[in-house]
């Protein structure tokens, strides 16, 4: 669900599935979701979402943006080959959001460790960390982390840090 916030503006689908209990809950019960969504409120959020996610001065959700030089940093290259390893060995449909995403998109990644993660093959389930790991370790908390720093939009700040709790119990 995280990954999907980095690859689509708030519409009427995310939002009603945002409004869930159990995922508001994970919000800490945000006024933000809870509020009345009028064109003006629908049309601010894509505003905050364009300022973050495809602006320059934003929040990149591409690995490359992230990458460091260090030698135990993975390469651009290395996370595609691991994805196309990963999409040639299991056909995992995507949605029509991420059809179009690039192999290093954040969003991607998450999606396809999550597909990963449900998946009936026990096999295949299990190389759902280790696949996280590989294409998202350790560049995924310097985004994660400017993510939650950013003042663009509360809400983005509290995905990020939602994405980097997540980092900081499952993966690096």
């Amino acid at each position: 669900m995280l990954g999907r916030l980095l690859v689509e503006e708030l519409n009427p689908d995310l939002l009603s599935i945002l409004k869930q209990p159990s995922v508001l809950e994970a919000f800490d019960g945000m006024d933000y979701l809870r509020q009345e969504w009028d064109a003006e409120t629908h049309e601010q959020a894509a505003v905050d979402y364009c300022a973050l996610f495809v602006l320059p001065k934003g929040v990149s959700p591409m690995a490359g943006a992230w990458l460091g030089v260090g030698e135990r940093e993975p390469t651009g290259v290395h996370i595609q080959t691991v994805v196309s390893l990963i999409r040639a060995r299991v056909d995992f449909p995507l949605p029509k959001s991420l059809a179009a995403a690039p192999p290093e998109h954040t969003g991607l990644l998450l999606f396809l460790g999550g597909q990963l993660a449900c998946a009936t093959d026990s096999e295949l389930s299990q190389e759902a960390i280790p696949f996280l790991k590989a294409t998202l370790c350790p560049w995924f908390h310097r985004f994660s982390e400017a993510l939650a720093n950013s003042t663009v939009s509360p809400f983005y700040s509290k995905v990020g840090q939602l994405l980097d709790d997540t980092y900081d119990e499952y993966l690096c």
